[in-house]
């Protein structure tokens, strides 16, 4: 997966990859934060997260790469669906509850 992800970068590299992807997450999971600054409880931050990060899961991978890399979706789709799924399947719900820790951490109200 990481080396398809450099291709958008003009690399091959699997670290270039690793890069994109990291970048990637870390703007999805600052929009996340923003998004739901009003979200208060675990539970409601960790199901938004599951769902956040399977619409993100059906924009990238699926959507996105295929047409930045002109490749056939069919084909992407094969080779993303379950690393990417169960990738998303984590980065949702620990994105969620990272955002409520930062909350507990400096003060906010956050109730569990």
């Amino acid at each position: 997966m990481l080396p398809t992800l450099a291709l958008l970068v003009g690399s091959h590299s699997a670290l270039a990859g690793g890069l994109v992807h990291l970048l990637v997450a870390a703007g999805l999971g600052a929009m996340f934060a923003s998004y739901l600054g009003s979200a208060t409880h675990l539970h409601d931050l960790v199901t938004a997260g599951v769902l956040y990060g399977v619409i993100w899961w059906l924009i990238i991978p699926v959507l996105l790469v295929p047409a930045w890399l002109s490749q056939n979706v069919n084909t992407v789709v094969v080779h993303f669906a379950v690393m990417s799924m169960a990738g998303q399947a984590i980065f949702g719900p620990i994105n969620g509850a990272v955002v409520y820790g930062l909350r507990r951490v400096r003060g906010g109200s956050t109730r569990a």
